[in-house]
């Protein structure tokens, strides 16, 4: 199941295009260690510094204080290698990329071949190595322009604010400059590209605001040439084969699926509570597009889940108590990861999709054309969506809310997502 998991949200040359088989891997040479509890957590403490050090985003969802130590050595790294590198108050921006793969090389040496003695500290272990994964596979996605434009938007939107002048004047150079290079990609993006950067820029806006005037121009400047952007032509775009890549007939069981957790709404809605649905349709919509709180990985690896993983946490949570609002949830993550998959074949017609595949919440065009573009421009998020919502979906609805309280106890991970 792992896997497939992975396969889903990564597609592959061999994968999208039929290429030669690779050749046999060679014997593996890590040697195993066995570890302690204690061991597991100071490795997890020295990883999540240093990631913290290469990424802000990071730094914030681990509640970790930068070491300046791993800063320095961080960007002292990255500048002999990599000429753009830049700092966003205080730390690495998004666009910056030698420190983070320095830091994921740092882990992978610190953690490959590690035998945890006990069940605590497998789990544990475990926790650690499904971040590291998930911040690699978000360091894969952000690495091209214009495809990775919505995310390193909402990325510049995430940073600290300023603690000194000096620093807010870095930013505004800084953020100048990236806004200046989404911009110089558009050549390659098409209208719907540009719909979503600038839903993205609705994000970043309200952080610019007055205090960076070169970026605020910047960014007007690149809402401008979002709107020049050519329609969206016929054909996949971008995701190369994803009906494949996701497995074969995943389409036609979440269509399914969806179908059934309808009849289900209807069969068990008596008529005293068909008199809230209206209701009910509102809270589904608002709790799915909430961004609440999402538990935390399992100890030590207390990362609060990034974007793609806490979506519809807080749906999860309230309908795990409630069957009916719980139907219109599962409904609408299998909704959102159709949407994925049918905008990855077909990128002209995202307005037809939305029509074809209809939410049951209660959502306004506005709202509901936006996470249609998202699910375009980040599949992983619909997708993983999709997983969520084809598991419960499966399953008696009695067992639903059980599904829920574990998978929230596991940090919002997937069984699949913790696989060694």
């Amino acid at each position: 199941m792992r896997g497939f998991f992975l396969s889903m949200l990564v597609v592959t040359a061999p994968l999208a295009f039929g290429c030669a088989s690779q050749p046999a891997a060679a014997p593996s040479t890590t040697v195993r260690k066995t570890v302690t509890l204690e061991e597991v957590r100071a490795a997890s403490h020295d990883t999540l510094r240093e990631l913290a050090a290469a990424d802000g985003r990071v730094a914030q969802r681990a509640h970790v204080e930068i070491d300046q130590a791993d800063l320095a050595r961080a960007m002292q790294a990255s500048l002999a290698t990599e000429e753009s590198a830049a700092l966003l108050s205080g730390t690495p921006d998004a666009f910056t990329r030698a420190p983070r793969a320095r830091a994921f090389a740092a882990a992978h040496a610190r953690l490959d071949g590690l035998a945890p003695v006990d069940p605590a500290a497998r789990t544990e272990l475990a926790a650690l190595r499904a971040v590291l994964r998930e911040e690699e596979a978000r360091f894969g996605r952000e690495a091209t322009l214009p495809a990775a434009a919505t995310r390193l938007v909402r990325a510049l939107a995430s940073v600290e604010p300023p603690r000194t002048t000096a620093e807010r004047t870095q930013n505004d150079v800084v953020l100048a400059r990236r806004l200046g290079e989404i911009e110089d990609s558009l050549d390659d993006a098409d209208s719907l590209d540009g719909d979503a950067i600038e839903d993205a820029l609705d994000e970043l806006e309200p952080f610019v605001g007055t205090v960076y005037p070169e970026a605020e121009k910047a960014l007007t400047s690149l809402r401008l040439a979002c709107g020049q952007a050519l329609p969206a032509p016929h054909g996949p775009r971008r995701i190369p084969a994803l009906a494949v890549t996701i497995g074969a007939g995943t389409k036609a069981r979440w269509i399914e699926l969806r179908a059934r957790v309808r009849t289900e709404r209807e069969a068990y809605q008596t008529p005293d509570e068909s008199v809230h649905s209206a209701d009910r349709e509102a809270q589904a919509t608002d709790l799915l597009l909430q961004r609440g709180p999402c538990p935390a990985a399992p100890a030590p690896a207390r990362v609060s889940p990034a974007p793609e993983r806490a979506f519809g946490c807080a749906a999860l949570e309230r309908g795990a108590g409630a069957p009916l609002l719980l139907d219109l949830v599962v409904h609408d993550l299998l909704t959102v990861g159709l949407w994925a998959i049918e905008l990855g074949e077909e990128r002209a017609g995202y307005r037809r999709v939305l029509s074809q595949y209809a939410m049951a919440g209660r959502v306004s065009t506005e709202v509901g054309s936006k996470l249609a573009r998202r699910a375009a421009a980040e599949p992983e998020t619909a997708l993983r969506a999709g997983l969520i919502g084809q598991e419960l979906a499966a399953l008696d609805r009695p067992a639903r809310a059980q599904w829920i309280r574990d998978y929230l106890a596991r940090g919002a991970f997937l069984a699949a997502e913790l696989a060694p």
